[in-house]
């Protein structure tokens, strides 16, 4: 039996189209909101890279966090909707990590 070949004429063409400049805004967020999700998105990726980085186990991130083991999971596997920013600044602050920031002055529209 011949497997089937690929080819322009039977190859279905994806249709690409070009969303809002952020991930969140194109599943419906609002664009503040959307704002706030990056934010948590780049501190749980910190955090997360420290941790390997370090080889923490989740028995060291519960005593060095103080935070029971289920919130210690969802942290390690991406749940950004369960922490504030506020939170996770804590967390990269017990976890000597050091965050910055720039403020910047809003546009007049």
């Amino acid at each position: 039996m011949k497997a089937a070949v690929k080819t322009p004429e039977n190859r279905r063409e994806k249709s690409k189209t070009h969303g809002a400049d952020s991930v969140f805004e194109d599943l419906g967020f609002s664009p503040e909101e959307s704002v706030i999700f990056e934010r948590r998105t780049e501190l749980v990726d910190l955090i997360i890279a420290c941790v390997r980085k370090l080889k923490y186990n989740r028995r060291d991130l519960e005593k060095k966090l103080d935070e029971p083991q289920p919130r210690i999971s969802e942290l390690m596997r991406g749940k950004i909707a369960r922490f504030s920013v506020e939170k996770l600044l804590r967390y990269c602050d017990r976890l000597e990590i050091p965050v910055g920031f720039q403020l910047l002055r809003a546009r007049p529209k």
